[in-house]
């Protein structure tokens, strides 16, 4: 019994330690984190924000890169006798002209995009909640649009904020208007090829394998970054708020971002070679999966794409932060883009919670929803009714002749032949 018992805490303290991360590379916990998002922590809650304001160059988030940045644009020289100048880059150029605007800048600084949601990918589902809020002088907003993806059968279902049926009850026919209050509106990719494909070629593709090759490859990609692009640092606030005990940063300059989506592509077209072996789409031909991978292929090939921080004109600084088993429970995005004066600022912050218990809080009643056709069909009905099925405003022919100014010209002839002849002398 006691041979028993120790044999247990041997393998215990075993299995504990190979689920920590002690001892381990930063690129090693990244790999780690990776291997147990796509095993055990798919399904999870989240919330986050994204905020951009103004802010002198020695205070904003990133001040040391983005003086880094802007003294290798300005030694950058497009011939030997020009003197140096720096690039006019999408960032600073933003930042000028958002200090030459003080009222917006100070607009869009007081406003936040806020979002919660909820991922289940054993029920294939996503729920995303996006909230625009701006608390300004004498004026506060905030506009919410719940969303919930379904992989089972490719839908999207929005509950519409407000303002979108009070714009729509004026393009609808009466019997949708009413319903448009309460009821979200549902788009199928069956409804989406139907409108926007008219070749029907979305049909033919293997969709569903495509979406989770896509999911699968956009994780495995960041493990395949090389070991120095990562770096271990000190916790943070943020990292407290997240509840995680490390923090792994990497920098995504013009050289990141290339080998990053090499490194997807590579596993996008590995793992639909897998999908069509295992689980291949009914319907679906070998050369549909041919053609997607050969697409995809295409995007890793050309050297047209640009970087974000080539527009930016600096790169993009993010922060991994996992938990003591290595799960990623946090992210943080920001850059800062110096102008002449000023600093623009965009910062981002993601946190994870609830793994494996998900709650979801937009469930939508089956059968109280509108379809996508439902809303085309109402909008073309409304169309007919006021200006007839050629969509002209009096219901006849485009081109054809104005029948008021022939009437007219016909009551004039007709005045003439009418009009009494003069007396005769």
């Amino acid at each position: 019994m006691r041979i028993t018992t120790l044999a247990v805490t041997v393998a215990a303290i075993g299995l504990s330690a190979c689920g920590t991360l002690n001892g381990k590379s930063a690129h090693e916990m990244v790999q780690h984190s990776i291997e147990r998002s796509l095993t055990k922590d798919y399904s999870y809650n989240y919330h986050g924000e994204i905020k951009a304001y103004l802010s002198p160059p020695d205070k904003g988030e990133a001040p040391d890169t983005a003086a880094a940045s802007a003294a290798a644009s300005s030694a950058v020289q497009t011939d030997e006798n020009e003197t140096p100048e720096t690039p006019a880059l999408l960032g600073g150029k933003a930042a000028d002209w958002l200090q030459a605007n003080p009222a917006l800048a100070r607009y869009l600084e007081n406003g936040r995009l806020k979002y919660t949601g909820a991922v289940d990918l054993r029920r294939k589902q996503i729920e995303f909640i996006p909230e625009l809020t701006f608390n300004n002088h004498n004026e506060n907003s905030s506009i919410r649009m719940p969303m919930l993806f379904d992989g089972n059968d490719m839908s999207l279902t929005a509950d519409m904020p407000a303002s979108i049926p009070v714009i729509l009850n004026f393009f609808v026919e009466p019997k949708l208007r009413e319903r448009l209050i309460n009821e979200p509106l549902r788009i199928t990719l069956t409804d989406a090829a139907e409108s926007f494909d008219t070749d029907g070629k979305i049909k033919q593709l293997p969709v569903k394998s495509a979406v989770k090759a896509a999911y699968i490859a956009i994780l495995r990609a960041y493990g395949d970054i090389p070991a120095q692009y990562y770096t271990a640092l000190p916790p943070d606030s943020y990292a407290k708020q997240a509840g995680a005990k490390y923090r792994i940063r990497y920098v995504e300059d013009a050289a990141f971002e290339k080998l990053y989506l090499q490194a997807s592509t590579k596993h996008f077209r590995r793992e639909l070679d897998r999908l069509q072996k295992e689980a291949p789409e009914k319907g679906i031909g070998a050369e549909k999966y041919e053609e997607l991978k050969q697409w995809a292929d295409s995007l890793a090939d050309t050297g047209e794409l640009p970087s974000s921080s080539s527009l930016v004109g600096v790169p993009i600084l993010t922060d991994w932060y996992l938990d003591r088993k290595g799960r990623i429970v946090g992210m943080r995005s920001f850059l800062q883009a110096n102008g002449k004066e000023k600093a623009l600022n965009i910062s981002s912050v993601f946190y994870m919670h609830d793994f494996n218990r998900p709650k979801f809080t937009f469930q939508p009643k089956q059968g109280k929803t509108i379809s996508w056709k439902e809303l085309a069909d109402a909008v073309t009905a409304q169309k007919n009714a006021r200006y007839g099925e050629d969509g002209s405003e009096d219901g006849g022919e485009i081109g054809e002749p104005n029948r008021i100014y022939e009437k007219r010209c016909a009551d004039t002839r007709l005045n003439k032949r009418q009009r009494p002849k003069p007396l005769q002398k």
